[in-house]
């Protein structure tokens, strides 16, 4: 659907990325509301599963490789309307990171992926 679209000239401004992404993924046609990040999760082919994360909200870890695929794991423990936020703040990384192999600093620091994630489990 919108996965090989090139959202890179619009990664200055949050406010046109997201129209932009919402124009592609309703087609041209009105959104109907409410808006289901978790659908629009699945629609772009990232799997998504509800654990607990202690402190972190959500992780999205992306592909290693084109055989790959990006996966995003939820804060099973937060309230429904946080899991919708953190849902669509994960695909907004989607849209943006997918071919990154560093997650956001951590304490400042950056890691990667797949070795410091391990321990989650997502699936």
């Amino acid at each position: 659907m919108f996965n090989e679209f090139d959202f890179f000239p619009y990664f200055n401004s949050a406010e046109i990325l997201a129209n932009k992404f919402l124009k592609l993924y309703f087609d041209g046609k009105k959104p109907s509301f409410p808006i289901d990040p978790f659908r629009m999760l699945s629609d772009s082919g990232v799997p998504f599963s509800f654990r607990d994360l202690k402190k972190l909200e959500g992780v999205y870890m992306p592909p290693e490789s084109d055989d790959d695929i990006a996966v995003v794991g939820i804060n099973r423990n937060r309230p429904i309307l946080r899991q919708r936020f953190t849902a669509a703040y994960e695909l907004c990384h989607h849209i943006k990171d997918k071919k990154r192999q560093n997650i956001c600093p951590v304490d400042g620091v950056k890691v990667q992926w797949k070795s410091s994630l391990k321990s989650l489990q997502l699936f």
